[in-house]
């Protein structure tokens, strides 16, 4: 029905950006009939095979600062991109919060792993104002549960219907089942 459809639209908007984006691969997203999630594409895939390459300019680093600079230019924004002031006023907000999660990492006023999730709460909130404009990130972003669940079952809780969707065909599968029964 049209709520199934969602989720698979969802993502399909998702791939699509990243796509645009330059992420490359034989994956696509695929209805699975009980949910949407990706799935590989090429048939007779080797060992060791890249299924997927992800832009640096997408990647999230503390060490970096994608949204100032050359990166910036490179992933097709805007050419005043981290500057204050003018048409690129609203990247400059990106580029102020991650030049301050480098600087305060690298003098560990801060861990790696709190840098990393200001980073990702910065993407969460990419598009919903101004100072932070959408990227291809924000549609995958978007596709995550809603806060308001992550706020009840824990921030790296995978929903039970995406954890079976996403774990088909891993080790992961059926992980959940054995440990409920012992």
């Amino acid at each position: 029905g049209a709520e199934g459809e969602q989720p698979l639209r969802w993502r399909s908007e998702a791939m699509a950006a990243l796509r645009a984006a330059g992420v490359a691969g034989g994956v696509d997203v695929a209805d699975f009939g009980d949910g949407a999630g990706l799935a590989i594409s090429a048939r007779g895939v080797e060992s060791g095979a890249v299924l997927l390459t992800v832009p640096e300019a997408l990647v999230l680093d503390v060490r970096r600062t994608r949204s100032c600079g050359s990166v910036a230019a490179a992933a097709g924004v805007s050419p005043a991109f981290g500057r204050s002031g003018g048409a690129g006023a609203g990247e400059a907000a990106a580029c102020r919060v991650e030049r301050y999660v480098a600087r305060a990492v690298e003098a560990r006023e801060a861990s790696r792993e709190v840098g990393l999730l200001t980073l990702l709460v910065m993407e969460r909130r990419r598009g919903s104002t101004d100072e932070l404009p959408a990227t291809a990130a924000t549609s995958v972003l978007a596709v995550l549960p809603e806060p308001s669940w992550q706020a009840t079952h824990g921030i790296f809780a995978i929903d039970p219907d995406e954890f079976r969707i996403v774990s088909h065909g891993t080790s992961m599968e059926g992980w959940l089942q054995g440990a409920v029964k012992a």
